[in-house]
């Protein structure tokens, strides 16, 4: 049956190249720790783009407790509004943009890879695997047990520390270590509250009623558009409202780095709200209100990754964050990934063995990779990240983006583009 896939990682990415696959390949997935759908859970956004591939491979939007995006606000950092737009993308795409939490989605994902009542061989995936090498050309995995693992083609869904990456981007293809990611001097301090709260603030109960109008705001820094301070909120849920501040690292730089990790919990509400002290009260203060109860918020390091010159080596290929891991800003970290796992089984629907893996490969890297690293620059460049060279990303710059990236149909489509314009 198919090739033989092993894919390192069984995050979003993983998961969703192993539903694309398993209809006309054996995939194998290979986790380092227990899959545990809560452990950092955080809000997400699909739009139009992925969600239309998303619904192809047969995802259940009844399992995501998502709330439908429907309105973009604009505002200042005393919450002075600037504009409201509307964000349905039902009406120009004909698809729906969703806002939902990591822990459905990928349970779902978990679903569409292993569940025996769908098409083709359910995907087997391995917990426990701890890497120790990676040979690219071979498209072979050795663990820290003695264990190996081969395919007709290696996929790395590793994420931005990629074991993977560090092979493929390596002189003989091979690696014993994880490659490093590109950051910024900014993380994003994140406070999940219910949109009760919301509601009784006069000056942010527009927010608190997704039923009527779920979507995205914007508080801009009040140090200019080319500022990167700035605070941001979201539905995940028709109950649940997520706060993300992005402001410099400070003294976490240190602590990042001392404890290897790109996420601190425990962190006081009231140092939040020092970092915004220049914004509303009645915005930051909302930081006091995390899910945890305890008065403290969470803490997230940004980074993603510069343009690599190739994303793929012998019998091996990248996809999602382990090649153009990108910062949340442009929300298509997730979608562009989505993006990578139906392109990936467009492109091997008709590969039986090693013959023709090599023309499918290419195919996939002619339709993913400028796209990614478009979406990737984009989303520094609103994210204030490019250095004020690069000016502010003007409504100009924001409608261009929207129309490129979210009418995005797959890869059928991309292909049949690139051709006509060879």
């Amino acid at each position: 049956m198919g090739l033989n896939i092993i894919i390192v990682g069984s995050g979003l990415a993983g998961l969703a190249a192993a539903a694309f696959l398993r209809k006309q390949h054996t995939v194998t997935l290979l986790e380092k720790s227990k899959l545990d759908f809560e452990r950092n859970d955080y809000g997400i956004s699909v739009i139009a783009n992925a969600y239309s591939l998303l619904q192809k491979a047969g995802i259940d939007d009844t399992q995501l407790n998502m709330a439908v995006m429907t309105k973009l606000w604009q505002r200042t950092a005393q919450n002075e509004e600037i504009v409201t737009a509307e964000f349905d993308t039902r009406k120009t795409f004909g698809v729906p943009s969703v806002l939902t939490k990591r822990s459905h989605l990928q349970q779902e994902l978990h679903r569409l890879a292993t569940s025996p009542d769908l098409e083709g061989q359910p995907a087997k995936i391995i917990e426990g695997i701890k890497v120790e090498t990676v040979d690219a050309n071979t498209g072979t995995v050795h663990t820290t047990d003695g264990t190996s693992f081969s395919g007709d083609l290696l996929i790395g869904a590793d994420g931005i520390n990629s074991f993977v990456r560090a092979a493929v981007l390596s002189s003989d293809g091979k690696a014993d270590h994880e490659a490093p990611a590109t950051g910024h001097d900014l993380l994003a301090y994140m406070a999940q509250i219910p949109t009760s709260i919301l509601s009784a603030s006069p000056s942010l109960s527009f927010l608190a009623d997704p039923a009527n109008s779920a979507g995205l705001v914007n508080f801009s820094s009040p140090r200019g558009r080319t500022d990167k301070l700035r605070i941001l909120g979201y539905h995940t849920s028709p109950r649940e409202f997520q706060l993300v501040g992005y402001a410099p690292e400070d003294e976490f730089a240190a602590q990042f780095d001392e404890l290897g990790t790109s996420i601190i919990k425990g962190v006081s509400a009231s140092r939040a709200k020092q970092a915004f002290s220049e914004f509303s009260p009645a915005l930051s203060d909302f930081f006091d209100h995390h899910r945890s109860g305890d008065g403290t918020v969470e803490v997230w390091r940004i980074r993603d990754l510069d343009p690599l010159p190739r994303w793929s080596l012998g019998k091996t290929l990248l996809i999602g964050d382990s090649c153009h891991a990108v910062t949340p800003h442009a929300g298509q970290g997730c979608n562009i990934a989505f993006e990578d796992a139906e392109a990936l089984g467009h492109v091997l629907q008709d590969v039986k063995d090693q013959t023709g893996l090599k023309s499918a490969i290419d195919r996939f890297l002619q339709i993913r990779k400028e796209r990614a690293e478009f979406v990737a620059r984009s989303s520094r460049h609103m994210g204030a990240l490019l250095g004020p060279d690069a000016g502010p990303f003007d409504e100009g710059k924001r409608k261009e983006f929207g129309m490129k990236t979210y009418s995005y149909r797959g890869a059928k489509q991309a292909l049949e583009q690139l051709e006509s314009t060879a």
